[in-house]
């Protein structure tokens, strides 16, 4: 694979980034802005408001990536094919740029976290911490400081799935789109009622399996961090090998 690719690649995710650090600014600002004006008017009771926006600048990292991804994905490719490109050097020099831009859009939800702790010492400087201390308090800080391991982990996963969805888009249009937004949001409230249901214990018929499961991620997270990554990426793999799979045998317009 020649660096030039890359570099072009390169060049196609960055060339908006204005855009990018747009969305990520401003998530964190609609968010930190909510959240300060709430603890005005309520109170400061609610100590877990802290760590919504350094959550927030850390998923506005992975939006601006599977964003810029999608696109990528679905008309970049098509283009590269068509100009001469092979699907193979197009589909590992693209991912190899959405990795780097995730690596480096990751390092902006550092400083956007601190500014979110500075901004409650100024305006809520009584407040308790909800954490053992003002870095457990904000996500975002806990994550750069105590479990560094994760950014890297979490832009492979933007990267991976930007791919993923972008072969979905590619290959079905505004169909696959469809398909992305309402998969999202009923596995998120699928998985969001099954655990309320276990925990409660009205799973019925479905409780063993759903006791192995709960068996198994527990063995997972007592294997310490080198298990969970190694299962993380096991399961990054795989994604990453269907939508390579899916874009290889793409058909492309012309062609």
């Amino acid at each position: 694979m020649k660096l030039r690719y890359i570099r072009g690649e390169l060049r196609y995710v960055f060339n908006d980034w204005p855009v990018s650090l747009g969305l990520l600014a401003g998530l964190w600002l609609l968010t930190e802005a909510g959240t300060n004006i709430g603890m005005l008017v309520f109170g400061t009771e609610k100590t877990e408001w802290q760590s919504a926006s350094g959550a927030v600048a850390l998923f506005g990292v992975a939006l601006a990536v599977l964003l810029v991804a999608i696109v990528q994905y679905s008309s970049g490719f098509e283009l590269a094919v068509s100009m001469g490109r092979t699907r193979k050097g197009y589909l590992v020099s693209a991912f190899v740029a959405n990795l780097a831009f995730a690596l480096v859009f990751a390092l902006a939800a550092y400083p956007l976290s601190w500014v979110s702790e500075l901004m409650r010492r100024v305006l809520f400087p009584a407040m308790p911490l909800a954490g053992s201390s003002a870095l457990a308090s904000n996500y975002g800080l806990t994550v750069f400081h105590h479990m560094a391991w994760v950014i890297p982990m979490g832009a492979l996963t933007a990267a991976v799935l930007g791919m993923v969805m972008g072969a979905l888009c590619q290959r079905w249009g505004q169909y696959g789109f469809l398909v992305i937004w309402l998969g999202g949001i009923a596995l998120s409230t699928l998985l969001g009622k099954v655990a309320e249901l276990y925990a409660a214990g009205r799973t019925g018929v479905f409780t063993p399996l759903l006791d192995t499961v709960a068996a198994f991620f527990s063995a997972v997270l007592a294997w310490g961090t080198g298990g969970v990554v190694a299962l993380w990426l096991a399961v990054l793999a795989l994604l990453y090998l269907i939508g390579y799979m899916a874009l290889r045998k793409a058909p492309v317009k012309g062609i």
